[in-house]
């Protein structure tokens, strides 16, 4: 079950957004999936809150020594800029 301070923090973010956007909608966020469900008119929509966690770190291969996120997200992006230099296709 998610932790009442990540639902608040969840909730927070929510509203800011439907503040910035100037989006009226009744907000509940008592359920585990989605994180939050707006009511906007007649319509019901689901929403699930993703943060960027830059800090995060991954195992690398020997696994004696952890990479940060970031480092990963940047070799794997100037791999891909290559791999258009050379006009070579990547598939995950």
């Amino acid at each position: 079950m998610t932790r009442p301070s990540k639902k608040a923090a969840e909730r927070e973010i929510v509203e800011r957004v439907l503040s910035v956007i100037g989006l009226k909608a009744e907000i509940d966020n008592t359920g585990v999936r989605p994180d939050i469900i707006l009511k906007v008119s007649d319509q019901t929509i689901g929403v699930e809150v993703t943060t960027y966690q830059s800090d995060k770190t991954v195992a690398s291969r020997s696994k004696k020594a952890r990479v940060s996120q970031r480092e990963v997200e940047a070799a794997w992006e100037r791999f891909e800029f290559l791999a258009k230099l050379f006009d070579v296709s990547i598939r995950i």
